[in-house]
């Protein structure tokens, strides 16, 4: 195959000699035969005679050479390509709406595409990365869900298995510390890390070493491997920094190595530091809760199925050795890769959107291309005459659209080089699942090209045939300036204007539920007032703040000294804030039957001073709130939301209901509380979220950092939160330096951070919605003006007759007004058909969390109605400009030749 390719581009770029090296063999051959006949004793002109017959024709072999060597094909092929060059320079206007019509539709069909490749298909960025594999815990009664191994099923685990892997690492999520900045503490990510991390990941530290095994023992444990980006920014590169210390949480730890820049997982977040990780006495003991990751590297020989099966007995064993948690509990192996990632409706819907309007620059192009073949039936109809045949002018044709696929596709690279990380960043964070930017790559080259010839082919194809078929003695009269076409031709003209409509009502229709939902997020209620409230974390991370009197008197102090700021209405702390995420607790009520470990309930938990209810204004529904008599001596009591009322009381009074509230991840009772209040329902995460179960109960009981590690401090204030942001760091660190300040922010801003989500599906959708209107703009204003230029001799005549202008403007229109209502139909009926088919995989059940539409149904009939009203004003408008043109033809002009 590559040797006969090589042939053909030689019997192409270097003709003249290989035509000569045909001659000459050609000429060979003759002498041959004549030497031949001439020994037989045939006289000379007779035996030239005979070697010609034998022979054949010269030029007839040579252009029988040159069919099979397909230098004919790609003569032929070069001369379609300059030809169309030159019909494409003719008509700059056609040529531009064209190729600017399929770069729209290409370029986003590129940009989503780079995405969706970088989300889905690209391998994690470290070598041989198929080959590693996440060990996570499955549970009988959520049998879709993977969760992370806890430390004591680890460490029992673990020795069964070493001759299963290459390779076994252990590493938890990032941790908080603090380290001394110039007025607070500054804070800083580190990632606890088993000393097999790298080695298992094989990513060795750029510079330095790794941990060793005994270095995770207790006591051993103060060293630290920077990550590149850490060692970057804040030493400048250094490579002399292995050896010097840094200070966490008040101890120093020694930096052994730096990290390689490539060392990101990509679906969470990287850290500061990596730090050696622990398996302290503490959580050895608790097996209910989960928190390491584990990642095994393959081992050759040992398939996937093999390793699974070890596992299933490895299960077994633990749920007989510990029943009552592990009872439910199995272990399963799966790709690294896969085991983080998440459904892409979301992505995938986008990527539909795109399609859809390619499919519309297709079908705007291709009407583009119908009138032009039209207007050029005369040239069509002459080729024809002179002997080209409906193959050589549908070939021609479908050159032209190719070279418009590709000049449009060229653009749409280049569009998307721009817009794929634009998109990337206005993607919602639920969309994304991997932190990596989209890369044009090969294989998005690859998919460009192929799109771009697709869409060239849509568009070329049915205009090519129909153009192929002229009728010669029609074209060649001279009235053939007047053809308006074909009926066949006309119809498909109609139809592929209302494929514009159809399509374009979905993507309008879909633009308008995203704004809708959008709307009403913002307009739903959240169970509290944001308005003047500033939010900002503290982290007490230093050893003596592990006694809880301490830390209440820490937090006392902090409180006074900000109540003092100048224009500090009030303040409060809390372990949880709304939008700010949340950290559940078990429980289990006094009096009701205790469920095993694994199926304790659970509810979010927040520790909060007795003013947190008044400061964010939300409302008690029954009983009290907390008072400054709810003290360390005094009885334990909690508030509770009106959602864990309806969940877990089921009607009984909430007033005196007793309950044990369980740390998280042990076995030991943390406290038993009481039901003093019950106190509104907010939403912690977004507008569009289920109502949760809430756990309320006095900071002055249950320190704030028994279940949690940072604080909220909540103030008070009409101030720009930049005049007092700078106070309140000073009074914190009058209390104490080494206390970090961060994640500041107004509620206000966490409300408006929570609908970045909803705001960019709205943005997104929007887009595509535009173009779509933009496009079938451009395709309607074309169909019109073809209509009344292809009918100004029959409005000329109307008008001499004595019709008006207004009545041959109505004419024109009612035209446009018949496409635009045939596709208003289809389009309605196609937008409910794609929400019957979409319904679930978009979440639409009204305060469903997480879901991509929020209290409306996929059949909203106003919001279908109003995509229908703004595409009717854009037809209106795109239609009545070339229908005017109806109303000015010149009767003497438009009659000049009959």
């Amino acid at each position: 195959m590559v040797s006969d390719l090589l042939i053909r581009l030689r019997n192409l770029f270097r003709r003249t000699a290989v035509e000569s090296e045909l001659d000459e063999e050609l000429r060979f051959h003759f002498e041959q035969q004549l030497e031949k006949f001439l020994q037989s004793g045939l006289p000379l002109a007779e035996a030239r005679r005979r070697a010609r017959l034998t022979i054949g024709g010269h030029d007839q072999i040579r252009e029988e050479y040159r069919d099979s060597s397909g230098v004919r094909f790609l003569e032929t092929l070069a001369q379609d390509i300059r030809f169309a060059v030159r019909m494409l320079r003719k008509s700059p206007g056609f040529t531009t709406v064209a190729v600017l019509t399929l770069a729209l539709g290409i370029g986003a069909n590129t940009a989503i595409f780079s995405i969706v490749e970088a989300q889905i298909w690209n391998p994690l960025p470290f070598p041989d990365s198929k080959h590693l594999l996440f060990v996570g815990r499955t549970d009988a009664k959520r049998p879709h869900r993977t969760f992370m191994m806890s430390a004591a099923d680890f460490q029992d685990w673990l020795p069964q298995v070493k001759d299963s892997f290459v390779s076994v690492c252990a590493f938890q999520g990032s941790d908080y510390h603090a380290t001394p900045g110039t007025d607070t503490s500054e804070m800083v990510t580190g990632r606890p890390v088993s000393s097999t991390f790298f080695e298992t990941l094989r990513m060795p530290p750029a510079i330095g070493r790794a941990f060793l095994p005994g270095e995770q023992q207790p006591g051993h444990d103060h060293e630290a491997i920077l990550s590149h980006a850490y060692w970057k920014s804040r030493y400048a590169s250094n490579p002399k920094i292995i050896g010097t210390s840094i200070v966490l949480d008040g101890s120093a730890y020694t930096i052994v190595g730096v990290a390689p820049s490539g060392l990101r997982f990509e679906f969470f977040g990287d850290p500061d530091m990596y730090v050696p990780l622990l398996l302290t006495h503490r959580n050895r003991l608790s097996r209910s809760g989960t928190g390491l990751l584990i990642v095994v590297r393959e081992k050759p020989g040992i398939s996937l199925s093999v390793a699974q099966a070890q596992m299933d007995v490895i299960a077994k064993q633990l749920a007989a050795q510990y029943p009552q948690e592990n009872a439910n509990r199995g272990i399963k192996l799966q790709s690294l890769r896969e085991a983080f990632d998440g459904p892409h409706q979301g992505l995938f819907l986008f990527a539909g959107a795109a399609g859809l309007v390619l499919l519309i620059g297709c079908a705007n192009v291709a009407s583009l291309l119908l009138a032009r073949g039209l207007a050029r039936q005369h040239e069509f109809a002459i080729r024809s005459a002179l002997g080209a045949g409906r193959a050589a002018l549908l070939r021609q044709l479908l050159v032209e659209g190719g070279l418009l696929g590709i000049i449009g596709g060229g653009l749409g690279v280049l569009a998307a080089m721009w817009g794929a990380n634009t998109l990337n960043a206005l993607m919602p964070a639920d969309f994304l699942f991997r932190q990596v930017a989209p890369q044009l790559d090969g294989r998005v080259l690859a998919f460009a090209l192929a799109i771009s010839l697709t869409a060239a082919i849509l568009s070329a194809l049915a205009p090519g045939f129909f153009a192929s078929r002229v009728n010669l003695t029609s074209a060649l009269q001279s009235g053939a300036r007047g053809l308006s076409g074909p009926a066949g031709h006309r119809r498909l003209r109609s139809a592929l204007v209302i494929a514009e409509v159809t399509l374009a009502v979905v993507l309008l229709f879909g633009a308008g539920l995203f704004l809708n939902s959008f709307v009403r997020q913002m307009r739903a209620p959240l169970g509290f007032d944001p308005h003047n409230l500033i939010s900002l974390a503290l982290t007490f991370s230093d050893k003596r703040y592990a006694q809880p009197q301490n830390l209440w008197l820490a937090e006392q102090q902090i409180l006074e000294r900000v109540r003092a700021v100048p224009g500090i209405k009030d303040a409060s702390l809390a372990s949880q804030i709304p939008f700010a995420g949340g950290i559940g607790a078990d429980f289990t009520i006094v009096g009701q039957p205790a469920p095993p470990i694994a199926e304790r309930p659970s509810a979010l938990f927040s520790s909060v001073t007795p003013d947190y209810f008044q400061l964010l204004k939300i409302p008690i529904l029954a009983g009290r709130e907390f008072t400054a008599e709810d003290a360390p001596g005094s009885a334990t009591v909690a508030l509770v939301n009106e959602n864990f009322v309806h969940d877990y009381l089921n009607g009984k009074k909430p007033l005196g209901v007793e309950l044990d509230i369980f740390d998280e991840g042990t076995l030991d009772r943390k406290s038993r509380v009481r039901i003093v209040g019950v106190v509104q329902n907010t939403h912690m995460f977004g507008p569009n979220e289920v109502p949760f179960d809430f756990l309320y109960v006095p900071t002055a009981q249950v320190p704030i950092t028994s279940m949690n590690v940072s604080v909220f401090l909540l103030a008070s204030s009409a101030l720009p939160s930049s005049a007092v942001i700078g106070p309140i760091r000073h009074q914190i660190a009058q209390v104490d330096r080494g206390i970090p300040v961060t994640h500041v922010a107004t509620m206000e801003d966490r409300v408006d951070q929570s609908l970045q989500g909803a705001r960019n599906d709205a943005l997104l959708i929007g887009i595509f919605g535009a173009l779509a209107a933009v496009l079938v703009a451009v395709g309607i204003f074309g169909a019109i003006a073809y209509f009344v230029q292809q009918r100004t001799r029959e409005f000329g005549i109307r008008l001499a007759l004595g019709a008006s202008p207004a009545q041959v403007l109505r004419l024109a229109l009612k035209y446009s007004a018949v496409l635009g209502v045939s596709g208003l139909i289809f389009g309605i009926g196609l937008s409910l058909a794609v929400g019957r088919i979409l319904g679930s995989a978009l979440y639409l059940v009204r305060g469903q969390h997480d879901g991509l539409l929020y209290g409306l149904s996929i059949f909203d009939p106003l919001t279908l109605i109003a995509a229908c009203v703004f595409l009717v004003v854009v037809l209106a408008i795109a239609s009545y400009i070339p229908a005017r043109r109806a109303m000015r033809v010149d009767p003497m002009v438009a009659l000049r030749y009959e």
